[in-house]
């Protein structure tokens, strides 16, 4: 689970669904800090990004619709506090390609793209010359470490 709110202003808009990925699904095991872990499952249409968030026993804790016009529609199964719109601004930031992620960045905040001596692909944000998030893509397992706001999450795609 995620804080309801942030501390700091690193505000982005949610981007529509990228044309290629329409009519396929991911389903990702995530872990913020050391919460316990939930499944986030992702289905893409040409109009909309349909998701529900889950423990590991499939129990649905919240699901819902984020439209490419930017509305985004949440219903939670369980009154426990998760932000949504947080998680599925790090799975953009993580997943979504460079320049459609570089057009929901306020003007402020900066994105560059890096590979590792080891391989390893980077994409760092940040702000005033400060990183902000980094997301280091160690094959598979995606770790975003928000420094603002102090808490991570690692991901992994499980199909």
């Amino acid at each position: 689970m995620r804080p309801e709110s942030t501390s700091h202003d690193v505000s982005y808009q949610l981007q529509p669904v990228p044309k290629s990925w329409v009519g396929t699904s991911w389903l990702n095991k995530f872990r913020f800090n050391q919460q316990p872990e939930m499944l986030l499952m992702l289905e893409f249409s040409a109009d909309a990004v349909n998701f529900a968030v889950m423990d590991l026993s499939g129990m649905v804790v919240a699901q819902g619709q984020q439209f490419n016009n930017g509305q985004l529609v949440v219903e939670k199964s369980l009154p426990i506090p998760i932000d949504v719109k947080r998680i599925l601004t790090d799975i953009q930031w993580m997943h979504w390609p460079s320049q459609s992620v570089e057009r929901g960045l306020n003007s402020t905040i900066k994105m560059q793209n890096k590979l590792q001596q080891n391989g390893n692909m980077q994409r760092i944000f940040s702000q005033n010359g400060l990183n902000v998030v980094t997301i280091t893509d160690n094959h598979g397992t995606i770790l975003l470490i928000h420094h603002l706001d102090d808490y991570q999450v690692k991901v992994q795609r499980l199909n």
